[in-house]
């Protein structure tokens, strides 16, 4: 990078921190700015925490420390309560930096809140995959039998065929009907729209994933159940019609339905398409 290249940056401000250890009673909690941990949701965190604490998972705490030499955690009050509530941990990383008092730390609280970014599913996924998830790793053997991979990003218009991002439908399937529903269905939905963008998958899955789960159960969990020339058919069923008609078909009855979730919805109206060409049980 030439000079000319290198971007323009503001001056750096605030105060340089110190990195150091602190004992649990030497820090405070000011309510005037921090969120109340008294919610059941901040509660089971909390237990979550203190229940399984490892040391690798525990990031430092932001830590103000005023003119009076009190200190007050302005980032990571759920991992000071939980230490608490644990009884032997008496000292916690901390990031310690010198403010102006209640102000100032707001401002900052406010700013490490704005800034922080939750990881999406597919950022979990990928993670998970990498540490050796079960449930990830079966996901991934899914999509390979299909031969189809999971995208590393949202944007559709970006996509090429074969790509899926519909990881959180991926894993309720995997949930609730198991890991052959789960493949049978990517395989189906593969063959059907082969070489085209999968860019409704997140919609029409759940319904592809529900005729599947109808026909396993038709046939009883047979041997070889999913080889039979009813599943061998769902492919064609498929690509009777265009992604973008099965995605119109399921939003119309969303829309007669709009307390009802967008998955339920698809499941329905797929598996009452089916059923309507393919009646009766298994061959």
């Amino acid at each position: 990078m030439t000079a000319a290249d290198k971007p323009e940056f503001a001056p750096a401000i605030g105060n340089m921190p110190s990195l150091q250890w602190c004992r649990l009673d030497q820090l405070q909690i000011d309510d005037a700015y921090q969120r109340s941990i008294d919610t059941p949701g901040s509660q089971s965190m909390i237990r979550a925490i203190a229940r399984t604490w490892n040391w690798d998972l525990c990031q430092p705490l932001f830590v103000a420390r005023r003119s009076d030499t009190r200190m007050y955690v302005v980032d990571g009050q759920h991992r000071l309560a939980a230490a608490r509530m644990r009884g032997d941990i008496d000292q916690l990383p901390c990031i310690v930096s010198l403010t102006d008092g209640p102000a100032q730390e707001a401002s900052l609280f406010s700013e490490f809140n704005r800034r922080r970014r939750q990881p999406s599913q597919l950022d979990l996924y990928f993670a998970d995959l990498a540490a050796g998830d079960p449930v990830a790793a079966d996901i991934n053997c899914a999509l390979l039998a299909a031969g189809l991979t999971m995208s590393k990003h949202t944007n559709v218009g970006s996509f090429k065929p074969g790509q899926v991002m519909n990881i959180a439908g991926l894993r309720s399937v995997h949930r609730n009907f198991g890991l052959d529903v789960l493949t049978v269905a990517l395989m189906a939905m593969a063959k059907a729209w082969e070489g085209q963008r999968l860019q409704y998958a997140g919609t029409l899955f759940p319904g592809i994933a529900e005729i599947v789960r109808h026909e396993r159960a038709v046939a009883q969990r047979a041997p070889r159940w999913s080889e039979g020339p009813r599943v061998q058919a769902i492919a064609p069923f498929l690509a009777s019609k265009l992604q973008m008609d099965w995605y119109g078909l399921v939003m119309r009855a969303k829309g007669e339905a709009p307390g009802t979730n967008t998955h339920v919805v698809s499941g329905q109206v797929l598996l009452k398409h089916w059923t309507a060409k393919h009646p009766g049980g298994a061959a």
